[in-house]
């Protein structure tokens, strides 16, 4: 696949283009508009005749991805191209509509899906756990353990990977909250309860601390040198010089490197950026703790390593 003709994402210059993306027995790969899924299975034949494994196509989803009239158009006349029939996408191929959620790799990803209801059956689950674990009638220190037990442990990944909605994160809360004093009068405050226990706290799992401690691990990979950056964070460095307001007055996102060495930002309202939720709620955990530039030492390489315009 990567040495194939196929052009997949392409992103920035200087930047390998984005065509697939392995784990286990799960592949995904990335077409652009002006491929041919037919190529890709040609491709996948000659693999399959080569390693004598079976790739099931008929079991693939297709995710358009682009404007809403260009999802609607694949999705109505199965081409990537409407006047092309060479972009034709076979019938046993299923394309997937708005709104309908795709799982890969314990992540829902699709166009307009509702993060409510992808989030819904998991929260089922730790309320059905906990009301279990609670009829052990435990105690204190046993309540602060089913807290990261059940909310902690069951919300951790898919934090990861999908991010928690407020309205989530909000009844996660409240569970935490009914594990450790089960509908009495709250004792301890939430940030006292959370505290070490040389702090006087019980370290009860505080939600809101452990999601924004997983997008700082996010800020971090995102900010990682190549060639140790994921895919995904040179995707969020584009989508994020496309968010740049008219008020920057950035002229050239070929001189746009990072927002976090160079003047500009990128809207800062989320009813105006165009960022998805997951990248812009990171930007906004950079912020609120203040990450900055700001090493001890600045040597001659570092110094000429940096960008020279928007400093």
């Amino acid at each position: 696949l990567r040495k194939s003709t196929l052009r997949g994402f392409k992103v920035k210059e200087g930047v390998n283009r984005i065509i697939t993306t392995l784990f286990a027995d799960d592949t995904t790969v990335y077409l652009s508009q002006f491929d041919n899924f037919r190529d890709l299975e040609v491709i996948l034949e000659r693999w399959c005749t080569a390693s004598g494994a079976k790739f099931n196509v008929d079991k693939t989803d297709i995710v358009p991805v682009g404007t809403r009239d260009f999802r609607c158009s694949v999705l109505t006349t199965r081409r990537t191209r409407a006047d092309d029939g060479d972009s034709d996408i076979p019938p046993t191929v299923h394309i997937t509509p708005d709104g309908t959620p795709v799982r890969v790799l314990g992540a829902h990803v699709g166009n307009n899906i509702d993060q409510l209801a992808i989030w819904q059956p998991i929260v089922d689950t730790i309320k059905k756990k906990v009301a279990f674990w609670l009829k052990s009638n435990p105690s204190i220190e046993g309540r602060n353990y089913i807290t990261k037990l059940e909310p902690g442990s069951r919300t951790q990944f898919k934090t990861m990977v999908q991010g928690m909605p407020p309205e989530i994160k909000k009844e996660v809360i409240g569970i935490v909250k009914d594990i450790m004093w089960e509908g009495s009068v709250v004792g301890v405050n939430k940030d006292t309860s959370s505290l070490p226990y040389e702090q006087g706290g019980r370290k009860v799992l505080d939600i809101s601390k452990r999601n924004e401690a997983i997008l700082l691990v996010k800020v971090l990979r995102w900010l990682l040198p190549p060639p140790l950056r994921p895919i995904w964070a040179y995707v969020a460095d584009q989508l994020i010089e496309e968010d740049i307001p008219d008020s920057q007055k950035v002229d050239d996102l070929d001189a746009t490197m990072c927002t976090f060495l160079q003047t500009w930002h990128p809207r800062k309202q989320r009813v105006a950026s165009t960022l998805p939720d997951s990248i812009f709620r990171m930007l906004k955990v950079a912020e609120k703790y203040h990450l900055r530039f700001a090493p001890p030492i600045l040597t001659r390489d570092l110094q000429r390593s940096l960008p020279a315009w928007y400093h």
